[in-house]
């Protein structure tokens, strides 16, 4: 982890990039400002969308894709083939 040191600077560096305060400080506490529980909602849902997109590509790696280009007499085509990719044609 980080020390206590550290986040507090990239805390005030957000701030001031940001220009406005996301914490209170107080020697006991800490709490997010209007504008810090604004913000850490958008980061949340911006991780989370980035979580799903991981998943997704991560998902698609394992499924075949692309096009297929077989070169085989037609009557072999509709005899064999045809039931074969029907099985692994994804469904809408």
């Amino acid at each position: 982890g980080c020390s206590t040191a550290t986040v507090t600077r990239q805390v005030q560096d957000l701030e001031a990039r940001l220009g406005v305060r996301l914490l209170v400080r107080m020697t006991r506490w800490v709490r997010p400002t209007d504008a810090g529980a604004t913000y850490h909602r958008h980061c949340q849902r911006i991780l989370e969308d980035l979580a799903e997109a991981d998943a997704q590509a991560s998902r698609q790696a394992l499924e075949p894709c692309g096009v297929l280009r077989v070169s085989a007499p037609l009557s072999f085509g509709w005899h064999r083939l045809g039931a074969a990719v029907e099985r692994r044609r994804p469904r809408p």
